[in-house]
């Protein structure tokens, strides 16, 4: 037994969509659809293309401001180096806890996580 399988992914649909307007167009008054369906039919077609090409393009913009964003911030770098607030934040670090040394929990007032840890103890190995 035959059975028809809609698609789901909406650029499946647009496929479709686009296959089933050249059937109905290519069949004229011979058509399934009404006038007024097919002009619906088309209607929804072309606002959904619309909708399609301007998600792409935002998705696209969002990537290209995304990178901007984390070469700005430098939270990709992985070492420190001039040209993003890394560099100038983990400068600040250093200078701080250099001045600092006996109080680390001082650089807290500039926003850092002071975490208070033992070191582990060294084992020899035999």
């Amino acid at each position: 037994m035959s059975r028809i399988i809609l698609p789901e992914n909406p650029d499946d649909v647009l496929v479709l969509m686009k296959k089933i307007i050249a059937k109905e167009e290519a069949l004229g008054v011979n058509s399934i659809f009404t006038k007024e369906q097919l002009i619906e039919f088309k209607d929804y077609f072309t606002k959904a293309t619309e909708a399609r090409t301007q998600q792409q393009d935002l998705r696209n913009r969002a990537e290209e401001q995304t990178k901007v964003y984390t070469n700005l911030l430098g939270s990709n770098a992985k070492t420190d180096q001039p040209g993003n607030a890394k560099f100038l934040y983990t400068s600040l670090r250093d200078m701080l806890a250099a001045k600092n040394k006996t109080n680390l929990k001082m650089l807290a007032d500039w926003g850092f996580d002071v975490v208070d840890e033992v070191a582990p103890k060294k084992t020899k190995k035999a």
